[in-house]
This record gives C-alpha cells, sequence and structure tokens, in this order.
C-alpha cells in the first residue's frame, strides 16, 4: 500500500522513492538525467502555514492563507509595512488602491490570493477554524490566541485535525485512509521529533494538555 501511495504522489515524474536504510530513510530514485531548472515533480504539503512572527513582522510580506505565495499590489505589501511599523501619515505615503486580495467573507482577518485559494482552504479546514463570527470567550477564539502567544505549531496541528476530519465527514474516508499520509511520513514519536524551541519537553506536554482542551471543545 505504501508503494502505491508514493507512485501515485510522484505521478508521471521518471523517479521512484524506496526505502535506502535506516540512515537516509527514504530516496528519490530516478531513471533519467536531470537540468538544471528542471522541475522533478510537485508535491502539496498536507498542511501549511505562515508563522505568526512572521505574520506580524513589518519586514515580511503579506501571503495568501492557502498557497503562501505573496498577495496584493506593491502598494498593498507597502501599506503593510507602513502600518506594523508604526509610520505615521500612512495615507500620505500611500496613494489610494484597488485592493487584489480576497479575504475570508466572515471577516475573520485572514487573506487569500484568489477565490480558489480561499474556497480550498475554507473547505479544507478554515471553515472549522474561522473564528470570524465567534465571541472572544469563545474556546476556539482562546484556542487560537494562546497559540498565537506561546506556541503557533498547535495552529497546524489544528489545521491539520481539520483536514482529517475533512477527509472522513466531506470525502467519506474511513479514519484509517484519512490519517494513512501522515503515518507514511511520520513514524516516530512526537517528543522525539518536535522542535521545542525555547520551551522544554515538559512545558510543551503542559501546553498539548490545555490547548487540546480547547481545540476540542471549541469544535464540538
Amino acid at each position: 500500500r505504501e508503494e502505491e501511495y508514493w507512485k501515485e504522489l510522484v505521478g508521471d515524474s521518471p523517479v521512484k522513492v524506496k526505502y535506502a536504510d535506516p540512515k537516509y530513510g527514504r530516496i528519490l530514485v530516478t531513471t533519467k538525467s536531470f537540468k538544471k531548472g528542471d522541475v522533478i515533480f510537485l508535491e502539496k504539503p498536507l498542511c501549511s502555514m505562515q508563522h505568526c512572527y512572521s505574520r506580524l513582522d513589518a519586514f515580511c510580506p503579506r501571503t495568501c492563507g492557502n498557497c503562501h505565495c505573496v498577495v496584493g499590489t506593491l502598494p498593498e505589501q507597502l501599506l503593510h509595512h507602513q502600518l506594523l511599523a508604526g509610520y505615521p501619515g500612512v495615507d500620505e505615503v500611500v496613494p489610494p488602491f484597488i485592493s487584489t486580495t480576497v479575504e475570508c467573507p466572515n471577516e475573520c482577518g485572514e487573506i487569500y490570493c484568489s477565490d480558489k485559494c480561499q474556497k480550498e482552504a475554507f473547505g479544507k479546514h478554515h471553515s472549522l477554524l474561522c473564528v470570524g463570527p465567534l465571541d472572544e470567550n469563545h474556546p476556539l477564539v482562546k484556542f487560537k490566541s494562546k497559540a498565537t502567544e506561546t506556541y503557533d505549531l498547535f495552529l497546524l496541528a489544528a489545521q491539520l485535525t481539520c483536514i482529517i476530519i475533512h477527509e472522513v465527514v466531506d470525502n467519506h474516508k474511513t479514519l484509517q485512509q484519512a490519517l494513512y499520509p501522515i503515518q507514511v511520513l511520520v513514524q516516530g514519536n512526537w517528543k522525539e521529533i518536535i522542535d521545542l524551541g525555547k520551551f522544554t519537553l515538559k512545558k510543551v506536554e503542559s501546553m498539548l494538555k490545555e490547548h487540546y482542551k480547547l481545540l476540542k471543545t471549541g469544535l464540538e
């Protein structure tokens, strides 16, 4: 089954995914030579997000909440920079413009590069995680606020959780089928592979329990 999964992933590309050894794990084996710049194959991530600190950094561009390409026109990016940097007279620096970004219809603040990306994100996870219509005391709002302030990888975990729910509920997959891509890619204990950042493992375990409770309650 795993071989079929990788075969479907690489498609018609002249490469195969094989297991080398315990040291190198899986490797790509090709049946032809490639030139510099050739596209070997394209793979969409299971889930992805821009770090919260990047979103709030005046020197980082705004990106699409789905494909993460830079969104908007140059004036829009300049306005984003001016507002985050706290420069006075923003209206004088940045001339009026027509926005090219697509915003979440629930006005939660999420932005996208196109209607297609907005609908794709909404279908996979954002419909469950959007806090636009919720008040500040809702568990989901508290979850997002705490994760943003402390350990934003919990937001990525929440997104992946909702993708699994989407696969089961909307695409009528079994839970085992929905979990399979994750089980193929990540087989180690989460305590051994997690990026602890500035925290100890004990602290992360404590935060995980607190965030999980809020997320579970918020999704029920």
